[in-house]
Order: C-alpha cells, then sequence, then structure tokens
C-alpha cells in the first residue's frame, strides 16, 4: 500500500486491512515521502506496531515506485494491492485467495463499490468478463486495486512513468504472457471518489480521451511486437480506442481522433463481437473516418439537438 499522507483516510484504510476474516499476511505499507512521517503520527502508532505491519519510508516519488519497493520486499506466494484512500469488506483477501487456491489460477478480480463519503452509501460496478482471454478482459474490464489478488511472481514492475495508466498496466503486462484468471461476485473493495487536488487520477486527467486511447494504442503495438496480440485482444483494445475516438470527435478534436482511427485493426472489426449494423464502428468501417465517424456524429449531435 503507498500512502502520502491523508492520514484519517489512510487509519480507515489500515483498519479494513486489520480486521481480515484471514488472519495470516503481511502488510508493506510504502511511507511515499509523507510530511510529516507517517511514523510519528498518533493515529496510527497502534496499527504501524501490529505485528503484521511493516511501513517502509522513501523519498515522494509516486504511488508506482512506491509499490516497485513494496513489491521488492514482497515474500509471500499472493499479492494485493490497495490505495491509501480506499476500505476492504471484511472477507476480502479471504474470498480472492480463496478463488485463486481452488482454481489453481494466477489472477483472481472481484467487483468494487464507489463511495464519496458514507461507505454505506455506495455504488457497485461489476464489469463481467467478455472474453476467454484474461488480457481481453482485463482491458475491458480495467480491473482496479483492491479487487485483485494475483500469484507473486517476483519479476512484474510498476512503469514509474506511466502515470495515471500504471495500475492497469501493471495487470495487463501480468497477464500478457497468457496467465489465467479466475473472477468473483463479492465485492472485495470500496473505492472513495474524491476531488482532493492530491488525488493523481485527478491531477494527471485519468479520463482525457487522447491519452487514454494513446495507451490502448500503445499496449496493441507492444503485443504485436512481442507476437502476443491475438484476436479477442485486438477486439477489447479496439474497442476501447473506438470509445475514445468517438469522445474526441464529440469535442471536435479532428487531428486527434483521426490518430488514432488509423490505430484500429478494421480488417478485423466485421468479425468483432460488438460491431453492429448503424453503429459507430459500422458507419467508420463502411464509409471511413471522414464520411463515416465524422457524420456519425454531426448526424447524432442535430439529432439530439432536435
Amino acid at each position: 500500500m503507498p500512502a502520502y499522507n491523508r492520514v484519517e483516510w489512510l487509519r480507515l484504510c489500515l483498519l479494513s486491512v486489520l480486521a481480515q476474516t484471514h488472519r495470516q499476511f503481511r502488510l508493506l505499507v510504502v511511507d511515499d515521502g509523507s510530511e510529516p512521517p507517517l511514523a510519528e503520527h498518533n493515529l496510527l502508532i497502534d496499527i504501524i506496531n501490529d505485528e503484521r505491519v511493516s511501513l517502509l519510508v522513501k523519498p515522494n516519488g509516486g504511488p508506482a515506485s512506491a509499490r516497485n519497493l513494496g513489491l521488492d520486499q514482497a515474500e509471500g506466494d499472493y499479492i494485493m494491492m490497495l490505495d491509501s484512500d480506499d476500505i476492504l469488506e471484511t472477507s476480502a483477501i479471504e474470498t480472492l485467495l480463496a478463488a485463486l487456491r481452488v482454481s489453481g489460477a494466477d489472477f483472481a478480480a472481484g467487483p468494487w463499490a464507489n463511495f464519496s463519503v458514507d461507505v454505506n452509501d455506495r455504488v457497485l460496478v461489476s464489469p463481467h468478463p467478455i472474453y476467454r482471454d484474461s488480457y481481453a478482459n482485463c482491458v475491458a474490464c480495467g480491473w482496479v486495486p483492491g479487487s485483485v489478488m494475483i500469484k507473486n511472481d517476483g519479476t512484474t514492475r510498476y512503469n514509474e512513468l506511466r502515470m495515471p495508466w500504471e495500475a492497469l498496466e501493471f495487470y495487463l503486462d501480468y497477464l500478457a504472457v497468457g496467465r489465467l484468471a479466475v473472477y468473483i461476485d463479492s465485492i472485495t473493495v470500496n473505492m472513495r471518489q474524491h476531488l482532493s487536488y492530491d488525488r493523481l487520477t485527478i491531477a494527471h486527467d485519468h479520463f482525457e480521451p487522447f491519452k487514454t486511447g494513446a495507451f490502448f494504442a500503445e499496449k496493441k503495438a507492444a503485443l504485436a511486437r512481442a507476437e502476443l496480440l491475438n484476436f479477442e485482444r485486438s477486439a477489447s483494445l479496439d474497442s476501447r480506442m473506438l470509445s475514445e475516438i468517438l469522445v474526441l470527435l464529440r469535442e471536435r478534436r479532428v487531428h486527434e481522433a483521426r490518430m488514432l482511427f488509423q490505430r484500429v485493426s478494421w480488417s478485423l472489426i466485421d468479425q468483432y463481437h460488438y460491431m453492429r449494423f448503424g453503429s459507430f464502428a459500422w458507419f467508420s468501417r463502411r464509409f471511413g473516418f471522414e464520411l463515416g465517424s465524422r457524420s456519425f456524429v454531426m448526424v447524432s449531435r442535430l439529432i439530439g439537438g432536435a
């Protein structure tokens, strides 16, 4: 768990880990340059002194570098990531661990819930796998820290320059070699939604459409170079790019949309499960970027205005 200030939220998060029904674990908390250091906060002293907790300290470098330090120290067979402002369900570790052990899979993931102030007032997010390929499902579902447990392979690390996509990329890199995944129905983590100035997904605009689309285009190209790009992975990555192209066109960012358009595998798209007559993908495939994609958005805008 990377941690940077946010002491009151961090305390709630840590307590949710210590209250787990599965008791045998090691909690690595990485103080990423908090001021003052986390060890000096009275609210955290009893928690940090728990025999299951190890506090690591480093200069501020962001969550990816903090997680990498934690991974370097992790000795267990299984690993679970958690953000310091979230709250685990009491049975989260037990549920995910059981799924891995029973199935023999390498990667276990489940739904999560979003909340803003009261954890009891939350919204369920339950993306369902639609592919046979685990990588493709991770692209489609966007599994988040706290909802995933993996076998410790001792090699996969976070790209410290990838913010804000470093967490998803970590899971994708882990799954790229063909590891098996198992999916559960139980909520494991409650994710705090807030607009605090230090929330990195806000600062780095996690939902910026061109950067998002470019990320998936880059992952697709990397898979192709490594000869790991199969049909389902191409379908899932193209789907994410198509979504961002549509957003860009609605925002009248034509040049950026055209750049992403060129990265879609148009020769395969008729075979994708989401191809439907009259859809954005259908118009784009049949009539190209100018007459298909742009016209689809213009007509949609006119209909919406009417």
